[in-house]
């Protein structure tokens, strides 16, 4: 693939004749980027039903590429910056703003080099930034110390995963679930069901719920730094834990 960003990263699909010749779109992209970033060269990876082949040139991974001005993009990872719940006047800064920023740039030059208009790059570029506001507010020792024992434990760590293992569970109430489930193991840890604990529950098994909530503000808001927003934006953030939200999307974004 002869792009502008060819030195960077060159992505074919190799299986299926439907997929033969056509390229990935940027979420399919942002899937496999991390595993990219990581092997040898040249590569595949699995995505889906499909085998990717990736040659990552080395001495330019840590690509820079952003279509959003810096004022832009410092005002959207701002938000991840919430008020502290019980200690007024303190601010718990944002855990994930350095890894959205990554993200950021690495999506949106695969989405620049897939040939993507610039109105819908700059959409991109704040949905990328934005992917991880489900967890704003996080502290990492708390939410360590939940995630690291379950995954321990093997509980499963989303939501698809989750009603795939407990098929009972009402959608969209797996938090409550692994509450009800698991709350004995949690206090034996140390861990009692306070409203931090059951948040950071929610970080993970009711992402979209949290990301619903801390998004209201940001939608309005992106207007007055001349973003247009668009549904499918919270679409991408919802993919890592929500890809079924895809079922009905844009042939683009998947």
């Amino acid at each position: 693939m002869n792009t502008p960003h060819s030195g960077w990263l060159h992505i074919g699909g190799l299986s299926h004749a439907e997929n033969s010749g056509h390229f990935l779109t940027p979420l399919q992209a942002w899937d496999i980027l991390p595993h990219c970033l990581t092997l040898p060269n040249p590569q595949t990876v699995r995505h889906g039903d499909c085998t990717i082949l990736a040659v990552v040139s080395r001495p330019t991974l840590k690509p820079i590429h952003t279509v959003l001005t810096r004022t832009q993009v410092v005002s959207l990872l701002k938000w991840y910056d919430r008020p502290h719940p019980t200690r007024a006047g303190r601010t718990i800064p944002g855990y994930d703003k350095a890894h959205a920023l990554r993200t950021a740039r690495m999506c949106v030059a695969v989405a620049a080099a897939l040939g993507h208009p610039h109105s819908r790059l700059r959409q991109f570029e704040a949905a990328c930034l934005l992917h991880d506001m489900g967890r704003a507010g996080l502290d990492p020792v708390l939410f360590g110390r939940i995630w690291s024992w379950a995954k321990e434990q093997n509980i499963p760590t989303r939501p698809r995963e989750w009603r795939a293992r407990y098929p009972e569970t009402t959608y969209g109430r797996e938090s409550q679930a692994f509450i009800t489930r698991f709350a004995a193991a949690l206090h034996k840890r140390g861990l009692e069901l306070t409203p931090a604990v059951k948040d950071h529950i929610d970080m993970r098994l009711g992402f979209a719920r949290r990301l619903k909530a801390h998004l209201r503000p940001v939608k309005a808001a992106i207007a007055t730094i001349d973003i247009a927003w668009s549904p499918w934006m919270e679409r991408i953030m919802l993919y890592y834990y929500y890809p079924e939200k895809f079922e009905r999307a844009a042939a683009w974004t998947h």
